[in-house]
């Protein structure tokens, strides 16, 4: 318990630490990269409440400088489906994961590690669903890429 702790004070400092340089961007493309990483941060403490918050505020940017479409945008939109995994909206986590999929695959990054992980997070989710045979697939699909 002792190193778990550690673990989780270390990761509050790096919250602060990346907060603190949000704030402090004048860029937004560089902000909202950033702030992916917090996401990924909040997911892993278990605030999934805010990593959804801020995960929804970051993806809003994207779509309105027309970056939907984007790998930046593609990646966010995991994190997001990891925080919906984690507030048991199963079916809306799997919506984000594979409308991250799609977006990879039509950039042409469906041999990416970035979509891999977007393909085995969609698995998850159809596990949680009990989804096997398609869970299964999509396992089978991450590992190939």
């Amino acid at each position: 318990w002792r190193l778990w702790a550690e673990h989780v004070v270390r990761f509050r400092e790096l919250e602060a630490v990346l907060r603190r340089e949000m704030s402090e961007l004048a860029d937004s493309d560089s902000r909202a990269r950033l702030g992916e990483c917090l996401v990924a941060l909040l997911v892993s403490l278990d605030q999934y409440d805010a990593a959804l918050q801020l995960g929804e505020e970051l993806r809003a940017h994207w779509v309105d400088t027309g970056r939907a479409e984007s790998k930046d945008c593609a990646s966010l939109t995991v994190g997001i489906g990891d925080a919906l995994l984690g507030l048991s909206r199963f079916g809306e986590a799997l919506a984000r994961f594979e409308e991250a999929v799609g977006v990879y695959r039509k950039l042409g990054l469906g041999d990416s590690v970035n979509c891999a992980i977007a393909i085995q997070s969609s698995g998850g989710a159809l596990q949680v669903l009990s989804r096997f045979g398609e869970a299964l697939a999509r396992f089978e699909e991450a590992v190939g890429v």
